[in-house]
């Protein structure tokens, strides 16, 4: 939401410009006994199974253009 690349199809004013790097997704507890490949099978076809997410952000100086082509998947980890 805060990347300059997001905006492709649409101006909000929003000049700031951002870089996801990394999306860490904490577990439920009921979950966290799983191995990797069922705890990934869960947060893709359940609700409620991640607990929190915290996202690490870099901020990109000067802005991007608002370009598809430039648009970034981040990491996703399990914690």
């Amino acid at each position: 939401y805060f990347s300059q690349p997001y905006y492709w199809r649409a101006d909000y004013g929003y000049r700031g410009d951002w870089v996801t790097e990394r999306v860490e997704l904490t577990l439920g507890q009921r979950y966290r006994g799983l191995t990797v490949e069922q705890a990934w099978e869960c947060v893709y076809s359940q609700r409620n199974v991640v607990d929190e997410m915290v996202a690490h952000l870099r901020a990109v100086k000067p802005a991007r253009a608002p370009l598809r082509e430039l648009q970034t998947v981040p990491q996703l980890v399990l914690v």
